[in-house]
C-alpha cells in the first residue's frame, strides 16, 4: 500500500518525466516546411533554434527519393539508324511500369512505327530480362511481325503481302503462350520481380533481300569485304542463343519442356 509520501514522490516523478518529454519535443520538434518547387510539405527533425529554416537541397532530395515509387523500366537499345521508333502503348504504360503488377508481361504492348522509306515485311525484336536467369543465361522472349517466309532477308515480296508501310504503326506484344510460360517459370524458378526489360533488335527484312540484323543494327547484305579478308559472311540462321542469352524462339511452353 502506497503511503502519502510515496504517492507524492510518484507524482513528482511523473510530472518531471512529462516535463522532460515536453522539453525534448520542443527542442527537437519536427518542423514543417514548404517545398516551393512542388508545393509539398516536408516534416524535418531539427533543433528548436532551427525550426524556421527552409529545407536544404539535400533534405528535398531525400524527401523526393522516399516519395518516389520504383517503376519497371523498358530500356530501348535499338540503334538510332534503324528505321523504326518504339514506345510503350499509352493505355498499357502505367500497368507495365507498376512494379507490383504480377501480370506485367500481359500488359506489355509496344507501338512500333516504320520511320523509313521501305515497307517492312518481317521484324523480330527481343525482350532481354537480365534479372531472370535460366541455365545461367538471361531470359529472352521474341516479338515478331510479318510472314516468316521473309526471315533471313528472303526477297520476292509482293504488293499483296502483309507489310508495315512507311509511316504506319503496329502493336507488338508477348504471345499468350509465352506470357503463360513466363508465369509458370516464375513460380518454378522463384524468379524475382524484373525491374528492367531491355529491348533489342534481331532482324528487320524489307522483302527485297535487304534489311538490318543483330542488336547493333548491321545492314544486310554486309558491305563489300576488302581483298584478303576472311571468308564470306553467311546469312543469319535460326538460333537458340543470342549474345549468350537463352532465347525463347516461338512458344515458350514448348521451348521450356525441351529442357525438362
Amino acid at each position: 500500500m502506497l503511503t502519502p509520501k510515496r504517492i507524492s514522490l510518484t507524482l513528482a516523478a511523473t510530472v518531471f518525466t512529462s516535463l522532460v518529454v515536453v522539453i525534448i519535443a520542443t527542442t527537437y520538434g519536427a518542423g514543417k516546411t514548404d517545398n516551393p518547387a512542388k508545393g509539398d510539405k516536408i516534416r524535418v527533425l531539427r533543433r528548436k533554434d532551427q525550426r524556421d529554416l527552409r529545407p536544404t537541397a539535400a533534405e528535398i532530395a531525400r524527401f523526393r527519393k522516399q516519395q518516389a515509387k520504383e517503376e519497371r523500366v523498358l530500356e530501348d537499345t535499338i540503334p538510332k539508324h534503324v528505321p523504326i521508333k518504339v514506345k510503350l502503348r499509352a493505355e498499357k504504360e502505367k500497368a507495365f511500369k507498376d512494379i507490383d503488377n504480377d501480370n506485367w508481361q500481359r500488359d506489355l504492348e509496344l507501338e512500333v512505327k516504320n520511320t523509313g522509306t521501305k515497307p517492312i515485311y518481317y521484324m523480330v525484336l527481343l525482350l532481354d530480362m537480365p534479372e531472370l536467369k535460366f541455365g545461367g543465361s538471361n531470359m529472352i522472349v521474341s516479338l515478331r511481325f510479318g510472314d516468316k517466309k521473309f526471315m533471313n532477308f528472303a526477297s520476292g515480296a509482293k504488293t499483296e503481302d502483309m507489310s508495315l508501310k512507311p509511316g504506319e504503326t503496329c502493336i507488338l506484344k508477348i504471345r499468350d503462350a509465352n506470357a503463360l510460360g513466363l508465369e509458370d517459370m516464375k513460380r518454378e524458378m522463384i524468379w524475382p520481380v524484373p525491374k528492367k526489360i531491355v529491348l533489342e533488335l534481331q532482324e528487320i527484312s524489307f522483302g527485297d533481300g535487304t534489311g538490318y540484323r543483330t542488336s547493333g543494327g548491321m545492314p544486310w547484305p554486309p558491305p563489300e569485304r576488302k581483298p584478303g579478308a576472311a571468308a564470306c559472311l553467311q546469312g543469319p540462321g535460326p538460333s537458340t542463343s543470342v549474345g549468350g542469352s537463352t532465347h525463347a524462339n516461338g512458344d515458350l511452353a514448348a521451348w521450356k519442356s525441351s529442357f525438362s
